[in-house]
């Protein structure tokens, strides 16, 4: 997916963090929109609420729901 994200003539709206969450889902065994998500909450230091545990492993801004 690198190298289609990295093509030339490919316009995407966030390359580096769409290539950072492709890492990610290789190296966490994460879902690409887990990834995308708790990079964009990261960097926005905003929280994600969710009940998937996936964001344990990617972002301490994790709010699980009451």
């Amino acid at each position: 997916m690198i190298p289609l994200i990295s093509a030339e003539g490919i316009e995407v709206e966030d390359r580096d963090l769409l290539i950072k969450a492709v890492e990610l889902t290789r190296e966490e065994n994460v879902d690409f929109v887990d990834a995308v998500l708790a990079l964009q909450a990261t960097r926005k230091a905003e929280p994600v609420c969710s009940f998937d545990g996936d964001f344990k492993r990617l972002t301490d801004r994790r709010v699980v729901p009451s």
